[in-house]
Parts: C-alpha cells; structure tokens; sequence
C-alpha cells in the first residue's frame, strides 16, 4: 500500500480515536475528536517541513566547470515537449563559458559539439551534487585548462 492510501485511512481513524478517548476519559467527546484530528495531522506537517528542507539542501543542478554558473543561471535548451519516459533528460547551457549540459537522473553530463556525454557530477548518497571521477572527465578537464 502506498502512503497516499494509507495516510487518509489515518486521519479517518485518529478523529473517531480521538473521541473514544475523550469520552473514557469524561472529556467532551467534540473537544477528543478535534485533538485526533490534530494528531492526524501533525505527521503531515512534520512530513512537510522536512520535504521542504531536504529540497533546500540539494541545489537542481551543479555549478558549471567554469565556475560562473550557478543552479539558477543555465539556459534551458530543451527538450521542447517533455515525455516521461525511462530516458527523460534536460539540457542546459552555461550563459558564460556556452558548455552546454544533460541532466538524467541523479547525474549531470558535459555534452561535447559531437553529442558525446562526459560524466560531470552526480548526486551522492546525502544528496548533494559531487564530481563523478572517470578517465573521461580527467581527459575533458586536460583538453580545456581554462574557461
């Protein structure tokens, strides 16, 4: 069962637990519903905000080699319509050094003036983007010294 089925199976549940308690207790059952309903919806907000920090942590994309371009700055190159499939990617361009990029999954791809991809970065396991070290990238780093 996914979390979306389950998660309204829970607030549906805390409400009327709620109330049981309170009568248990001689407290005015509306007075326990509401508190359930809260505790229903506590997880959601704590779920919520540490979302919404995780995605502050880990930037879109990583600076560019030249190190001008920051996450906000590339252009976007396309694809002009979008298909979800299992080879959907993005392509960017750095406005300053004109590299341009392909982002496909957790990994960011240098794309040369030929269409060949060069390993660039990759998102590691605490989420945020670190070079990925190949012979390619070592290679690509010689050919252009300078940006």
């Amino acid at each position: 069962m996914s979390f979306c089925r389950v998660y309204p199976i829970f607030i549906i549940l805390c409400v009327p637990s709620g109330g049981a308690i309170a009568r248990f207790i001689g407290a005015p059952v509306l007075k326990g519903m509401l508190i359930g309903l809260a505790v229903g919806f506590v997880p959601l907000v704590l779920l919520g905000i540490i979302v919404g920090l995780s995605s502050m942590w880990t930037p879109d994309r990583p600076i560019c080699r030249c190190g001008k371009c920051k996450s906000a700055d590339y252009e976007y190159v396309g694809p002009e319509e979008l298909t979800l499939t299992e080879e959907t990617f993005f392509e960017y361009r750095c406005p300053s050094c004109s590299r341009e990029y392909r982002e496909k999954d957790k990994r960011f791809w240098e794309v040369t003036s030929d269409g060949t991809e060069i390993p660039y970065m990759v998102i590691s396991k605490w989420g945020r983007w670190q070079i990925e070290s190949t012979e390619a990238q070592l290679a690509a780093d010689s050919d252009n010294p300078s940006c």
